[in-house]
């Protein structure tokens, strides 16, 4: 009887956790606002800041149909 419970539990959230992430995703996405056209500046402290952290936040910014310019300036010791 218990393992009924907890293949059930587990195909519940097998299908709830995708369809939250959906949802979530969905309407974080509709609060943010969009840069267009716009000059933008990232900077960064150590040389491969930009692909460990900010790549999703530098693919979104250099997009073709953003048309932003986008320098990455690095700044280390």
């Amino acid at each position: 009887m218990t393992s009924w419970l907890g293949i059930s539990l587990l195909a519940t959230l097998l299908v709830l956790l995708p369809a939250l992430y959906t949802y979530l995703v969905r309407a974080m996405q509709a609060r943010l606002p969009v840069l267009r056209s716009k000059r933008i500046c990232l900077l960064i402290a150590h040389p491969d800041d930009e692909a460990m952290f900010f790549a999703p936040t530098v693919l979104a910014l250099t997009r073709p149909q953003t048309g932003n310019h986008v320098k990455i300036l690095c700044l280390s010791t």
